[in-house]
Parts: structure tokens; C-alpha cells; sequence
């Protein structure tokens, strides 16, 4: 499980913790980010080359969303070239398990498991 931040720090109306405008937190999810000359870093990465790329990776701003495969992941395109995909993973007995939710700028929160993606108010 990591978190990903995203934007211009914001400090919710809790206090609980300093996040981004765009906050991913990715619990059981498959995940990998893509480069457009064809590089890749993903969920079953070794930690030092997950971290490794993280460090080097400008991600610029979110330049698109989509839901996509019958609601089954989401991309992410940012306006620097890199792509998210975010699987759920199917795992058994675990199907109403949240895998990853994405906090938005627009007070709303996307929230995945096995079964579907949802959009809430937060």
C-alpha cells in the first residue's frame, strides 16, 4: 500500500494529513506507470527500482481520466508523457475490499474493488 500525491498541497478540513489536490492511495490494486518510449515501472517492481524511478519521474500535470475495459481499471495521462494504469486485482474472498481510491479537487473520491468503481462525495 503507498500514496500517491498529486498537485498543490492541501490541508483537509480534519487536520489529519497534508495531501495533494489529487491523492491516490493504492491498497491491493495492480498498478504500473508507462513511459512513451516504452519503459515501465509497476506494482511487482523490486522496491529499490520502484523508488528508484519515483525519484526521477515528472509526472507534470494530469492531462486526462478515463475508466476503461468495462470499468475494470483507470488511466491516467499526464501532459509530461507518463501513463497510469490501475487495475483492481481479482483476488478470491476479497471482492468487497476497496483497492485503490483517488481523491479529487472536487471534494468527490473514486473508490475501486474487485466488483466496481465508484464516485462519492467526501
Amino acid at each position: 500500500m503507498f500514496v500517491l500525491d498529486l498537485g498543490q498541497p492541501e490541508q483537509p478540513p480534519s487536520g489529519t494529513r497534508l495531501h495533494g489536490e489529487w491523492s491516490f492511495l493504492f491498497e491491493l490494486a495492480n498498478w504500473r506507470f508507462e513511459w512513451p518510449e516504452g519503459k515501465s515501472t509497476r506494482a511487482g517492481d523490486i522496491a529499490d527500482e520502484i523508488d528508484k524511478a519515483f525519484a526521477q519521474m515528472d509526472l507534470g500535470l494530469v492531462a486526462s481520466a478515463s475508466i476503461e475495459e468495462e470499468g475494470s481499471s483507470l488511466r491516467i495521462a499526464f501532459d509530461h508523457g507518463v501513463t497510469l494504469m490501475v487495475e483492481t486485482n481479482p483476488i478470491l474472498g476479497m471482492h468487497s475490499e476497496d483497492q485503490w481510491l483517488l481523491y479529487t479537487p472536487f471534494k468527490r473520491v473514486w473508490i475501486a474493488n474487485s466488483d466496481d468503481i465508484a464516485c462519492e462525495n467526501r
